[in-house]
C-alpha cells in the first residue's frame, strides 16, 4: 500500500510559499513579539541602565540569580566558592540541570558582562524564541504564515509565561516545547523517526541515516537539557503518541520509534545529572534537599476550571470579577501556581473542542485526531487525582507539580483553533480568501487582549513599569548598603595577621535559614532572601547556601540557640569577619535586646552599619574582636578554630526525614526501613566517639503479646560499626556505643524490615525512629 493512512488521515504537505515570504513572515512575527513585549511592559529598549536591576527581586528569582551570576563570572553554576562559607556551595544534592538555558545565559553573559543584565535579557529572549519555534512547528504542519504567526505569538504570551515572570525562571523558558511536540505529532502522523516509509516496497525498515530520526535525536537531547519537568512530560506524551501511532498506522514501529526518542531523552537526562551522580556516589546520597511526597501531585495538580476561566486581573471587569470569585482561597482547594495556567479565549476554545472530539465515536482525520488524543491524555496525566498522582504514588514523588503540563496542552489547543480558522479560509473562494491576514491579525489582537491582564499596556506610573520601579528602588538601596559593607571589610582586613587571615573575608547571615526551599521566618524572610549580599558584592564570602544535611549546614544549625557571647566566639573561630542581621526575623523588642548584647560583647568602637531608610539589615564588624583574641591568646584562638573546623559530624542523609525545628533535629529522626548515615572525620588521625540514641518503632500496634510474636531486628552495617539490635518495639530502647572513626567519611546503613502485615501510616513510609541522638568525642588515653 502507498500510505499507512486512510484518505481522511493523510498528513498535509507544507504549503508552497516563496522563501522570501516565509522570511518576512517570521520577521514580522518576531517584530510583533518584541513590540508587544517592550510596549506592553513599558520598557525602554535602548536604555541599558533599565536592565541593571532585575525585574523580579524575590522568592525563587533569588534562587536563580546566583546561578546566573556564577555562570557569567566563572562559567558554571555547580560550585560557588562565595556561598556556604567557610565551605563551598555545591548543588549536587539539588541539581539544576537546565544546561541548554545555562548555555544561552553563558553566551549572553560573554556579550554583556553584567549578570543582572544577562538575567533580564534571557527572560525577555524567551518570548521571541517561543514565537519563533511555535511558528516554525505550526508551519511544518501545513498552516499558513498568518495562522502560524498568530499561533506562535499567542503561545509566547500565555499567562503561564508572564505570570511566572522571573520567579519560575526556567519554567518560563518553554521555547523547546514546540519542537518536542513536533516529534510527538510526527509519530502520531506516521512520520516515524528511524522508520521512513518506502512506498515502492509498501513497508518500513529501520534506517540509521534518517532525517526525521536525527531531528528526533537532536530534539530529544535539547528537551533533556531544558528542564526535568518538561523532559518528563515529553516522555509521557511520546509514549502516548507511540500507542496512538501504532493504532493509526497498524505497525509496532510507531511505538518503537517513540521508545527510541524517549531513550534519547533518558540517556541525555542521565548525562545532565552526571555531576550529581558522581558526587553522591562519593559523598553519599542526600535526599533531604529534594524530599517530596506523593500527595503533592494532588496539591499541585492541574484544574480544568483554571485553564478555561479568564486570566486573573482580566481587562474586562466582569471577567476579572468572575475569576476573582473563583480564586478565593478560603473557598477553593489547591490554589497555587495552577492559577497561572489560563489559556485565554482562543486556547480555551481549542481545548474544549479537542476534549469533546476525543469522545466522538468515529475516527478523526489529521490533525484533530492526534491533537484530541494527546490533549485527553495530557489532561488525564496532569489533573488533580489523575494519572500523575498515580505515577507519583507508585513510581516516584519527585514529579509533583503536574499542573505544569498545561503549557503542552496550550500548544495543542492553539494548534486546533488556528488550524480550524485557517482551514475555513483555505476552503473559501473569492474575496473571503483575501480576509485571511486581517482575520488572524484580529485574532492576535483579541487573544492578547484576553490573555494579557491589566498590568500590561499601562502608563509609566501603573502596571508593570510601576512594579519594576519599586523593585529597582529596593535593589539599588541594597546595592549601596552592601558596597559600603564590602568597603569596611576591605579597610579592616589588614588588622588580621596574614597567617590568620582568610581571603576573601566571610560574613555570617543571621538568623540561620536552610537551603534550599525553607519555610519563611515570621512571614518576612523567605527562602532565598539571604543571598542578596552575594548578588551585590564582589569579594565577600557568605554563609548562606550551605546544602541542607551536609557538614556546614549542620554546624550552622548548631548555632541557632547559642547565646550572643557564645555565638560571636564560634563565628570568629569559624573565620567570619562580619555578622549580618536581618531585623525582620525579630520583634522590635527582641532585636533591641540582641543589638544591646552584641554591642556589649564587641564594644562601642566596632563598626556597626544600619541600612538607611526602612532597611532590613544591620552589620557588625567582627574584625576588631578577632584581632583582640589573636593578640591576647593566639593558642586559644587556634584551638577554637580547630574545634569548629575539624569537628566530627554525623550526616543523616538518605532515608531520614526530619520534622523538628532547625538545631533540634537530633531530638527525633524518622527514617525509612533503609536509611544511611555518614560519620565524617576531617582530620588525619583516628578519633573515638561515644554514640547514644533511642531506637523505637513509631507504630504501637506492631508489638504483639505471646510466643508467636516475631522479633523486629535492626541491622547497623558499616566498615567501622557492625551490630544487630535484636528486637525493637514502640517503647524507646536506649543504646550507647563507642566507635573509632578513622580519617575520612564512613557510611552507616540502618536496615529494619517491617513485618509482612505492616501498613504504612503515610506516604513517607517511615518505620524507625531515632531519638535523642548524641555523639561526643572520647579523649584519647
Amino acid at each position: 500500500m502507498d500510505s499507512p493512512f486512510p484518505p481522511s488521515q493523510s498528513p498535509p504537505t507544507l504549503r508552497r510559499t516563496p522563501w522570501y515570504c516565509c522570511a518576512l513572515g517570521y520577521l514580522a512575527a518576531i517584530a510583533a513579539t518584541l513590540g508587544i513585549l517592550y510596549y506592553g511592559m513599558r520598557l525602554d529598549l535602548l536604555n541599558y541602565e533599565e536592565y541593571k536591576a532585575p525585574f523580579t527581586y524575590k522568592q525563587d528569582a533569588l534562587l536563580i540569580l546566583p546561578f546566573v551570576k556564577a555562570t557569567v563570572e566563572r562559567g558554571s553554576h555547580w560550585r560557588n566558592e562565595r556561598l556556604s562559607a567557610p565551605g563551598i556551595q555545591e548543588l549536587h544534592d539539588f541539581p539544576v540541570v537546565d544546561h541548554l538555558h545555562f548555555a544561552v545565559i553563558w553566551v549572553i553573559g560573554k556579550i554583556v558582562g553584567d549578570p543582572i543584565v544577562t538575567f533580564n535579557l534571557f527572560y525577555l529572549l524567551t518570548y521571541p524564541l517561543t514565537t519563533l519555534t511555535g511558528m516554525f512547528v505550526y508551519r511544518r504542519f501545513g498552516l499558513s504564515i498568518p495562522a502560524a504567526g498568530a499561533g506562535g505569538i499567542l503561545y509566547a504570551f500565555q499567562p503561564y509565561h508572564y505570570m511566572r515572570e522571573e520567579v519560575h525562571y526556567f519554567l518560563s523558558a518553554y521555547y523547546i516545547i514546540p519542537l518536542t511536540m513536533m516529534v510527538t505529532l510526527w509519530i502520531c502522523q506516521g512520520r516515524l523517526p528511524f522508520f521512513p516509509m518506502r512506498s515502492e516496497l509498501g513497508r518500513r525498515k529501520f534506517r540509521f541515516r534518517d532525517g526525521f530520526g536525527w531531528v528526533g535525536v537532536i530534539v530529544g537531547i535539547l528537551t533533556a537539557c531544558a528542564g526535568a519537568y518538561y523532559a518528563f512530560f515529553a516522555c509521557a506524551l511520546l509514549a502516548a503518541a507511540g500507542v496512538y501511532g501504532w493504532f493509526v498506522t497498524g505497525t509496532w514501529r510507531a511505538m518503537f520509534s517513540a521508545v527510541i526518542v524517549v531513550g534519547v531523552i533518558g540517556i541525555a537526562g542521565v548525562a545532565n545529572h552526571a555531576p550529581a551522580i558522581n558526587y553522591q556516589m562519593q559523598y553519599g546520597h542526600n535526599t533531604r534537599p529534594t524530599v517530596r511526597y506523593s500527595e503533592e501531585a494532588e496539591i499541585y495538580g492541574m484544574k480544568i476550571a483554571q485553564l478555561v476561566l479568564p486570566v486573573g486581573g482580566h481587562n474586562w471587569l466582569p471577567l476579572a470579577r468572575a475569576r476573582s470569585e473563583y480564586d478565593a482561597i478560603q473557598r477553593r482547594p489547591s490554589q497555587n501556581e495552577n492559577e497561572w495556567g489560563p489559556f485565554g479565549i482562543v486556547g480555551a476554545c481549542g481545548f474544549i473542542g479537542l476534549i469533546v472530539l476525543a469522545f466522538v465515536p468515529r475516527r478523526l482525520g489529521w490533525p484533530l485526531g492526534a491533537l484530541s488524543a494527546m490533549t485527553l491524555f495530557a489532561t488525564l496525566l496532569g489533573t488533580v487525582g489523575g494519572l500523575g498522582a498515580v505515577f507519583n504514588h507508585l513510581v516516584t514523588p519527585q514529579v509533583r507539580a503536574v499542573n505544569r503540563i498545561s503549557i503542552y496542552i496550550a500548544f495543542m489547543a492553539l494548534f486546533a483553533s488556528v488550524w480550524a480558522i485557517d482551514r475555513y479560509f483555505a476552503s473559501r473562494k473569492g474575496r473571503m480568501r483575501h480576509l485571511l491576514w486581517p482575520a488572524f491579525i484580529g485574532l492576535i489582537a483579541l487573544g492578547l487582549w484576553d490573555q494579557l491582564n491589566n498590568t500590561w499596556f499601562r502608563p509609566e506610573d501603573e502596571g508593570m513599569a510601576k512594579d519594576r520601579a519599586k523593585v529597582a528602588k529596593q535593589f539599588w538601596a541594597d546595592r549601596k548598603f552592601f558596597e559600603r559593607l564590602e568597603e569596611i571589610l576591605r579597610e579592616s582586613a589588614d588588622r588580621i595577621p596574614p597567617e590568620y587571615r582568610d581571603e576573601p573575608p566571610a560574613v555570617y547571615n543571621y538568623p540561620y535559614q536552610p537551603f534550599p526551599e525553607a519555610h519563611p521566618i515570621r512571614d518576612a524572610i523567605f527562602s532565598y532572601d539571604h543571598v542578596r549580599g552575594y548578588l551585590h558584592t564582589k569579594n565577600i564570602r557568605w554563609s548562606f547556601g550551605a546544602m541542607t544535611g551536609r557538614e556546614w549546614d549542620l554546624r550552622f544549625r548548631s548555632l541557632v540557640d547559642e547565646p550572643a557571647d557564645r555565638l560571636v566566639d564560634r563565628l570568629v573561630a569559624m573565620g567570619f569577619r562580619g555578622l549580618l542581621v536581618d531585623t525582620r526575623a525579630f520583634t522590635p523588642k527582641e532585636f533591641e535586646e540582641l543589638d544591646s548584647q552584641l554591642v556589649n560583647i564587641l564594644g562601642n568602637s566596632v563598626p556597626r552599619i544600619l541600612q538607611p531608610g526602612n532597611g532590613n539589615y544591620v552589620f557588625y564588624d567582627l574584625t576588631l574582636f578577632t584581632e583582640f583574641l589573636i593578640r591576647t591568646s593566639p593558642a586559644r584562638y587556634m584551638e577554637m578554630r580547630r574545634n569548629e573546623r575539624d569537628g566530627l559530624t554525623a550526616l543523616f542523609l538518605r532515608g531520614f526525614i526530619v520534622f523538628e525545628l532547625s538545631g533540634k533535629e537530633s531530638k527525633k529522626l524518622d527514617c525509612q526501613p533503609k536509611a544511611e548515615m555518614i560519620l565524617t572525620n576531617p582530620t588525619d588521625q583516628p578519633r573515638t566517639v561515644s554514640i547514644e540514641m533511642d531506637l523505637s518503632i513509631p507504630v504501637p500496634n506492631i508489638r504483639k503479646e505471646g510466643t508467636n510474636r516475631k522479633p523486629i531486628p535492626l541491622n547497623i552495617v558499616s566498615t567501622i560499626w557492625n551490630e544487630t539490635v535484636p528486637d525493637l518495639d514502640d517503647l524507646p530502647l536506649h543504646t550507647s556505643r563507642t566507635v573509632m572513626i578513622p580519617p575520612g567519611r564512613h557510611r552507616i546503613s540502618f536496615r529494619c524490615q517491617p513485618p509482612a502485615n505492616y501498613l504504612p501510616a503515610d506516604s513517607r513510609l517511615t518505620f524507625l525512629t531515632v531519638g535523642n541522638f548524641r555523639m561526643v568525642e572520647v579523649p584519647m588515653p
